[in-house]
């Protein structure tokens, strides 16, 4: 069965600039929710930390966003070209969707 659009945008998490969000709180979600951690993301599903940024690959979004914490208040979030690094767009808001959300049962 595959999970409702409802279903998966409750096992979502919304990410707004102003927003408060340790960032130890993202890197837990983006793990339960099925992403992986690496070094540099390169495909859909990945995710890489360092410092105060946190970019994430998710599969619904056609390019990785770059997410830019001043302690523990998101300050900026982007999209970036993987090849050049470069930012393509700033962004307000953005809904991340589970990588592997899960299915509940009808039993």
């Amino acid at each position: 069965r595959v999970p409702s659009p409802d279903e998966m945008l409750a096992q979502g998490m919304v990410l707004a600039v102003g927003k408060q969000l340790p960032q130890n709180e993202l890197r837990q979600w983006l793990t339960s929710a099925g992403y992986h951690s690496t070094t540099s993301v390169q495909l859909p599903g990945e995710f890489a930390s360092r410092g105060g940024i946190v970019d994430i690959y998710a599969g619904d979004m056609p390019d990785p966003i770059r997410i830019e914490w001043f302690d523990d208040e998101v300050e900026s979030i982007r999209r970036f070209d993987l090849g050049t690094q470069r930012s393509l767009e700033a962004l307000q808001s953005v809904t991340l969707l589970a990588a592997k959300p899960t299915v509940k049962s009808n039993s």
